[in-house]
């Protein structure tokens, strides 16, 4: 319904307004985190970009979708060319997709030096590996990267598929893997 930066903005006004609030929710407001899958994990990044540094105390990313130029190697690849191209025309004009918030893998050493702890979730058979595995290892230079994971023989989106009742079905490797990715999610954020 509205284009960046208004998801964006929600996020964070979310983040900020359960900070605020912590004693009404019976929450740490020094012990938040944030995540998400895929373009979620944008938008997670792009918040841990945006709020005032020490907002956020971890953050985790599943198979993150931080490219959203018309370079990106997803945006090249023939299998996903036509769901991206749909996802970046609806959520940001196309003088936009550089910027830190839109596509975080541009963001500056500086910036990244500023991000919470992070655990970075990488499918091994997806078109977003690759943004995935170099953002980690940037976040590992600057000393952010507590947990990174390349999930073996998974594609995109591996975890919401595996626990979607309604597809009735399921692939030991999968589910494996989204457990194991659910467990060291649990422990990073204990």
């Amino acid at each position: 319904e509205a284009q960046w930066p208004v998801a964006l903005e929600e996020v964070c006004d979310g983040v900020n307004y359960f900070k605020e609030n912590a004693a009404l929710f019976g929450i740490d407001k020094d012990r938040i985190a944030l995540g998400g899958h895929s373009a979620g994990a944008n938008l997670a990044a792009a918040a841990a970009i945006c709020l005032k540094e020490g907002t956020l105390d971890k953050l985790v990313l599943d198979y993150p979708y931080l490219d959203q130029t018309d370079e990106s190697l997803a945006a090249q690849n023939e299998q996903a060319a036509e769901s991206t191209v749909v996802f970046r025309e609806l959520y940001c004009p196309e003088n936009k997709r550089k910027e830190e918030t839109v596509s975080p893998i541009f963001a500056q050493d500086e910036t990244l030096a500023k991000f919470p702890q992070t655990a970075v979730f990488c499918a091994e058979d997806d078109v977003l590996r690759y943004e995935g595995e170099c953002f980690a290892k940037r976040l590992e230079k600057m000393g952010k990267l507590a947990l990174f994971r390349l999930c073996k023989g998974v594609q995109h989106a591996f975890i919401e598929h595996e626990f979607d009742l309604m597809r009735g079905e399921s692939d030991e490797n999968r589910r494996a893997e989204a457990v194991k990715v659910i467990e060291l999610t649990a422990e990073f954020l204990a």
